[in-house]
């Protein structure tokens, strides 16, 4: 997975969403952070692991015929909802990257704290909120920014490894996702 690439394409539909919506100059970090917080709930909620509650623990596929693609087609949620996360775990990182003046300029290791995706969930939220304490504090340093960014990176990242997804399932499946909020926002999303 081209992680500088990934950055790009996002900041060009963030910038197509600022231009269309009239955002100039509006910062737009806590609204991006808590957007992440929801999609990571959503990730959560279909993966299904932590209902202890339930018979079906299960993350759920599904097949149907789209008779103007293709005879037969797979949906995965899980997987849509992770990409939805990464959308906004890339714009964080931009939005970041130019408000406290740092650069992400290599791929990241996958880091898996847990093995067990309920822990790495509960981590990667953790590591979320620990960005939005830090920038609503204010004061730190550029670099403590980029650490904490990074250990986000890192965990979010181990968090797909611990949930089985490839890195070319996940980086087709986001430049799917990107041409489809692309198509949203010109039709009056």
């Amino acid at each position: 997975m081209n992680l500088q690439r990934l950055f790009k394409i996002q900041a060009e539909l963030d910038q197509a969403i600022i231009e269309k919506k009239g955002l100039h100059g509006q910062d737009l970090l806590a609204d991006r952070i808590l957007a992440l917080l929801v999609e990571l709930g959503e990730c959560a909620n279909e993966w299904r692991g932590f209902k202890f509650w339930s018979e079906d623990q299960e993350p759920r596929t599904y097949k149907f015929e789209d008779l103007y693609e293709m005879p037969v087609r797979e949906w995965n949620p899980l997987l849509e909802e992770y990409v939805d996360c990464l959308h906004f775990l890339l714009s964080i990182g931009n939005s970041l990257m130019e408000k406290y003046k740092f650069q992400i300029e290599y791929e990241m290791p996958f880091k898996v704290l847990h093995s067990i995706p309920r822990q790495q969930f509960l981590t990667v939220f953790a590591r979320v909120n620990d960005i939005d304490a830090m920038d609503f504090a204010g004061g730190y340093e550029s670099q403590k920014y980029r650490n904490a960014y990074e250990a986000l990176l890192k965990d979010f990242f181990g968090l797909g490894t611990t949930l089985r997804f490839s890195w070319e399932e996940v980086e087709a499946a986001y430049l799917q996702k990107n041409k489809i909020n692309h198509e949203r926002q010109a039709n009056g999303y």
